[in-house]
C-alpha cells in the first residue's frame, strides 16, 4: 500500500492551499511558473482500485478542478469560506519522483546561446508538477543527477515547505560536467516510495545500453504498473521526457562550424548543409533508441523541445498517451 498523511498529522498542519504563498520565499521565478503552469492543467486522481460504501474517512484536502462535487464538505465551507472534500482509506498516496540530468549538455539553448536552456525548461517542468503534485495532496522527491560531486536528493514529502524545498533546489542547480539520466535513475532507485510515478527529465543524449541497465534495476523492486489504471500497491509508473533543443533536432539551418561536446570536449568539424542530412538520420535513430529503452521498460517516452510551452509536456505527461 501507498503510504498515506496520518489524519492527525493531516488535521495539524494549515491547508494546503492556504500555504501556497510559502513557495515565493525561495526561487521565486520558479514558483510563479509552476502556481501558472498547474493552474492551467488538468489535476489528476490517483486511487486504489477498492471502493466501497463502508470506506473510512481519514482526512481532508483541499478541492481540485475535476473533483466530483459530492465530496465536498459543505460544513467545513461554511466554517473556513473553502471548499474541500474528504479523503477515505481506499485513496492512496502518490509518489511523484523526478530524475533529472543536470550535466554539461543540459546546459545547451541553441548555436547562438539564444533561448531557454534544455536544464531550464526541465526545471520548468518539474517545478509546475511539483505545484500539482502537492497541491493534490500527493508527495514529491528529486534526484538530480550532476556531473560532478554527489547527486542532489530531496525525499519525498508532501507538504509546501517540502515543494518550496525542491524548487530552491531546482532553481540552484547548473549544468557541469559528465553525467546523465543513468545516473539519475540510480540514484532515485535507491529512494523509498511505495507506489510511484517516476518522470526522467533529460536530453538522452548518452548511451542507451546505459540508460536500460539502470531501468532495469530500478524494476527490481518493484513490477511497473498501467499509467492511465493507477493500481494500488508499490507498483513504480515510468515516463521520460526526453528534452532537446531546435538546433539539435535539425542543423539544415546552423551551417560550417566547430562542434564541441561540452561534456567530453570532443571537437569535430562540420559543413551544416552537407551533413545536415545524415545528422537528421542519426538523431532519428538514436531518439527511437532510447524509446525503446523506455518502453521497454514498461514506460512512456515524450519528446519535447525547448521552444514549446513547458505546459505542452505536461499536459501530454497527465492525460496519458494520444
Amino acid at each position: 500500500m501507498a503510504q498515506r498523511f496520518h489524519s492527525r498529522q493531516a488535521r495539524s498542519e494549515a491547508p494546503l492551499a492556504g500555504r501556497a504563498s510559502e513557495l515565493a520565499a525561495g526561487a521565486r521565478d520558479l514558483a510563479v511558473i509552476a502556481r501558472k503552469l498547474a493552474d492551467g492543467l488538468f489535476q489528476g486522481k490517483h486511487a486504489t482500485g477498492r471502493r466501497g460504501e463502508s470506506a473510512e474517512f481519514y482526512d481532508y484536502r483541499a478541492y481540485a478542478p475535476g473533483d466530483p462535487i459530492g465530496r465536498i464538505d459543505w460544513r467545513v465551507f461554511g466554517r473556513t469560506d473553502r471548499h474541500y472534500v474528504r479523503r477515505f482509506t481506499h485513496e492512496s498516496q502518490l509518489t511523484v519522483m523526478i530524475a533529472l540530468d543536470a550535466s554539461a549538455s543540459m546546459g545547451f539553448a541553441s548555436v547562438t546561446g539564444e533561448g531557454e536552456t534544455k536544464l531550464r525548461r526541465a526545471k520548468e517542468i518539474a517545478a509546475g508538477l511539483c505545484y500539482l503534485t502537492v497541491r493534490q495532496g500527493d508527495r514529491m522527491g528529486l534526484v538530480a543527477a550532476r556531473g560532478t560531486g554527489e547527486p542532489v536528493v530531496i525525499q519525498p514529502g508532501g507538504t509546501w515547505a517540502r515543494a518550496r524545498e525542491i524548487l530552491v533546489g531546482l532553481d540552484g542547480l547548473q549544468a557541469d560536467g559528465e553525467g546523465g539520466l543513468a545516473q539519475a535513475v540510480r540514484a532515485s532507485a535507491d529512494v523509498r516510495t511505495g507506489r510511484c510515478l517516476e518522470v526522467i527529465l533529460g536530453d538522452g543524449l548518452e548511451d542507451p545500453g546505459a540508460l536500460e541497465e539502470e531501468l532495469h534495476r530500478a524494476r527490481k523492486g518493484a513490477a511497473t504498473v498501467s499509467f492511465a489504471r493507477r493500481a494500488g500497491g508499490t507498483g513504480r509508473e515510468i515516463v521520460m521526457i526526453q528534452i532537446l533543443a531546435d538546433d539539435e533536432l535539425d542543423i539544415s539551418g546552423v551551417g560550417a562550424g566547430r562542434f564541441v561536446d561540452p561534456e567530453t570536449g570532443l571537437a569535430v568539424h562540420s559543413f551544416g548543409k552537407e551533413a545536415a542530412s545524415e545528422y537528421a538520420r542519426v538523431m532519428r535513430e538514436h531518439i527511437a533508441a532510447i524509446r525503446c529503452v523506455v518502453l521497454r521498460a514498461g514506460g512512456r517516452h515524450i519528446l519535447a523541445r525547448t521552444s514549446e510551452d513547458p505546459a505542452i509536456a505536461l499536459r501530454r505527461l497527465l492525460t496519458g498517451p494520444e
